[in-house]
């Protein structure tokens, strides 16, 4: 299987923890995404909220 210095043997494995690896990063990564996307929604909820209370204030200022 040893054929001029490469053990694909080795290679194989070192290519599969590597796929694993990034699986994994993947993983995290759609999870942080995940979370963030769910903040930004909430975010967004608030800052409507907000934008009414204000167009209702200046309302009341201008009357």
């Amino acid at each position: 299987m040893v054929k001029e210095g490469i053990n694909l043997v080795e290679l194989n494995i070192k290519l599969l923890q590597k796929v694993e690896e990034l699986t994994l990063h993947l993983i995290e990564k759609e999870k942080q995404l995940e979370k963030q996307t769910e903040t930004n929604q909430k975010q967004q909820v608030e800052i409507n909220q907000v934008m009414k209370e204000l167009r209702i204030i200046k309302k009341t200022i201008k009357h």
